[in-house]
């Protein structure tokens, strides 16, 4: 009797979880936003945390791992660094560059295949990109520094590469990459957003007097 006591209370929860589960199901809220409107959403998500990402990385690096300590014309030059990276948006660019999969995913096509690999790709070519081209003009005034003082050299001597020729290469090829990574985006959305608002069409199919589409 104890058993089947236990059994039948076991029963009875199942039972009452099974029907709050399709009051659930039933009363949930119905998703009120376009298609579009959803897609532009993850997008101003994602860059927005990329955006804070950036700035917290930004003062990392220049304020806590620059090393002033108080120095007025070393505190001077990690601000004029800190402008220099705030200038090439790479963080928001990767982010709205991610966006575009993450949209065909979640929102354009729900049951496709499109792993995190391809979803993070674009801005993992663009950021490598970036730190690569940092990481050169780096490397090769570090190189003739290193050739300068090994042959002798001193400060007053002045600088043992040429300045102007090294800004040029590295906003010139900053500049590039951002503005390469930029018409990727604005491409790749304007074909998605074209996409999205045929979905938006099927999705109504008994609409009797469909609205125009503009695509600016």
């Amino acid at each position: 009797d104890i058993e089947n006591i236990s059994v039948t209370r076991s029963r009875s929860r199942i039972g009452s979880a099974r029907s709050r589960l399709r009051e659930d199901e039933e009363y949930d809220e119905p998703e009120l936003r376009t298609v579009r409107q959803q897609a532009a959403a993850i997008t101003t998500g994602m860059i927005s945390v990329a955006v804070g990402l950036a700035c917290a990385e930004n003062f990392m690096y220049v304020f806590f791992l620059g090393g002033s300590r108080g120095n007025s014309g070393a505190i001077w030059q990690e601000l004029m660094i800190l402008l220099f990276r705030s200038v090439f948006p790479v963080h928001a660019l990767a982010a709205a560059m991610q966006s575009i999969n993450m949209i065909k995913k979640f929102v354009e096509e729900p049951q496709n295949h499109i792993g995190v690999g391809r979803i993070i790709l674009p801005a993992v070519l663009l950021h490598g990109t970036f730190d690569a081209i940092l990481l050169s003009i780096t490397t090769y005034i570090e190189t003739k520094y290193d050739e300068f003082y090994a042959n002798g050299g001193n400060d007053a001597d002045g600088l043992p590469f040429n300045a102007v020729a090294v800004n040029i290469v590295a906003w010139t090829s900053i500049l590039g990459l951002m503005a390469f990574g930029f018409i990727w985006f604005m491409i790749q959305s304007r074909r998605q957003t074209k996409r999205l608002a045929l979905v938006e069409i099927r999705g109504n199919p008994c609409d009797e007097k469909p609205t125009a589409l503009v695509f600016s």
